[in-house]
């Protein structure tokens, strides 16, 4: 009798374990609302108000913020209880890629597995590994902190692979064809470069299947309506406008400040056109209507600068996990096709696509999970190196699950005042502060310093009109009064009621400015102009 034999978590415990991490990572990131974030709000305040003219975005897709406007209930938008709400929202929709996942891994054990497969997930020690990649790749690289549409999209992703595994291992109905054609749909409308990648997945299932043209109508019926919106706004066929924006300010290394209006007697000040009501950050509204308009410019050192940095970032990211897969490769049977090809070939087709333009955690944790459990569980291993092989599985289980550990140890006790398990409510503070001074709904503010960290402003409703950026603040601070003066008053001529610094201070005292207790942000209310 084995009194010490190990039994492998079952699939309800590894479900009870993710809920707890879950409620932890949320609680520990609740204040944090990225500026991504912040322009996703602003248009879900679109969708609660009818706003058809603001929903029709071409930088952010719609699906996301119609979620966030049908769940965030009216009375706690702009509350300090709003991101809060929001982190909540984050973790159901881990909790339903989780359900996703499940999903994708019944289909791949329905379609049968070979008996030396690499990663077994009719096994306990298999199931154990797959769901670790998982948590490592949702939890740690996509997070339920940054409120950006990942998470739902590999939610989205996942049970849509699951449709792939059934039609390739020819058990797939009419419905199952109709149902991935909606689910595409709904992820081109989640994320938009996914119009491209949906495209290429139904060209190369409909080499095989005719069927597919059943998931081609759907998809095309599911898009239709912000096809017709945004082509109608541009003049001409249009889906967004993404990519060229991510083209052109992280590899042509355009400003993004290059879009505002400079005012010529204050140099280190620009501002922006401001044309709807509910834009906390108008620059970031939509990229795409205030960068320059000059195309895209391909130049090979730029490219490769790129292709290299993001590579870079990709290996750190991934590297804990490449080199177990090196080492499956080795042990594989050669005289064995893979199987689940086209979804791992989907997944490093993206990765690679991502390579060229700009890469991190949060963008590629859906296709790191998809490519890898792909691979690894259609991949046959040479039965001399099955004992290996398994063992290096095991490892990549074991290497995500420290990774998923100390990462949620790392969020709950963060150094930094407003995260952790006891964090504080900063940008609520610096919020509160602003209407003490009297500014109103609609209000109009000047930023100095940095824009990364300005959730404030949509819950003080006030909308950021014109800024020193960062760069230029030490500038500021060290001019002359008159210097400043100058640029405090040209600030008001542009409808600035107050200026906030954000992340920048000066060296000393000025009068006039007032710093909020325990933060990096100070305050400065503008006399009326003339």
């Amino acid at each position: 009798m084995h009194l010490f034999a190990m039994r492998w978590p079952r699939t309800r415990e590894i479900w009870v374990a993710s809920l707890m991490l879950t409620i932890v990572l949320v609680w520990a990131g609740r204040y944090f609302v990225n500026p991504d974030g912040i322009s996703y709000l602003d248009l879900s305040d679109g969708f609660k108000s009818s706003d058809w003219d603001t929903i029709a975005n071409s930088h952010w897709s719609p699906f996301y913020p119609l979620i966030l406007a049908t769940l965030i209930p009216s009375s706690l938008r702009w509350s300090a209880s709003e991101p809060i709400v929001v982190h909540v929202i984050n973790g159901w929709l881990f909790l339903l890629a989780l359900a996703a996942f499940n999903v994708f891994l019944a289909e791949i054990r329905e379609s049968g597995q070979a008996e030396n497969v690499a990663l077994d997930v009719r096994s306990g020690p298999g199931r154990l590994a797959a769901y670790m990649v998982f948590l490592w790749c949702a939890l740690v690289l996509i997070t339920v902190r940054s409120v950006t549409p990942d998470m739902l999209l590999a939610g989205i992703g996942f049970v849509a692979a699951a449709q792939v595994v059934r039609i390739q291992s020819k058990r797939a109905t009419t419905f199952t064809f109709v149902l991935l054609g909606a689910l595409l749909g709904l992820a081109a409308l989640t994320k938009s470069f996914m119009l491209s990648v949906s495209i290429v997945l139904l060209l190369a299932l409909l080499i095989t299947n005719r069927k597919i043209l059943y998931s081609a109508v759907m998809f095309v019926i599911v898009i239709s309506p912000q096809l017709f919106a945004l082509s109608s706004r541009a003049g001409h066929l249009d889906f967004g406008s993404s990519a060229k924006v991510v083209y052109a300010l992280k590899v042509n290394g355009v400003s993004k400040f290059d879009g505002a209006y400079e005012l010529a007697t204050a140099p280190l000040t620009v501002s922006f056109p401001t044309d709807k009501a509910n834009q906390t950050y108008p620059l970031w509204d939509d990229p795409a209507r205030w960068l320059p308009e000059e195309p895209i410019r391909f130049d090979y050192s730029t490219q490769m600068e790129a292709f290299i940095r993001n590579l870079r970032s990709d290996a750190g990211i991934a590297l804990k996990i490449v080199i177990p897969l090196i080492f499956v490769v080795l042990c594989r049977d050669w005289g064995i096709p893979v199987r689940n090809r086209l979804l791992a070939s989907i997944s490093l087709a993206v990765l690679a696509a991502y390579s060229l333009l700009h890469s991190e955690a949060r963008l590629i944790g859906f296709w790191i999970a998809l490519g890898s459990i792909s691979f690894l569980t259609g991949v046959t291993l040479n039965g001399r190196y099955l004992k290996l092989g398994r063992r290096v599985i095991h490892l990549i289980g074991i290497i995500s699950a420290i990774s998923v550990i100390t990462y949620a140890i790392d969020q709950s006790f963060s150094s930094r005042p407003d995260r952790g398990l006891n964090a504080r409510d900063i940008q609520g503070e610096v919020a509160a502060a602003l209407r003490e001074t009297g500014l109103k709904k609609g209000d109009r503010i000047g930023l100095l310093g940095d824009e990364s960290d300005i959730y404030w402003a949509r819950l003080a409703r006030v909308q950021i009109v014109t800024q020193v950026p960062l760069a230029a603040a030490p500038v500021y601070w060290s001019s002359s009064e008159g210097a400043r003066d100058d640029i405090d008053r040209w600030m008001g001529m542009a409808g600035a009621k107050v200026i906030v610094a954000s992340w920048t201070s000066p060296p000393a005292p000025i009068e006039g400015w007032t710093p909020v207790p325990g933060s990096r942000y100070s305050i400065f209310p503008l006399k009326k102009q003339k």
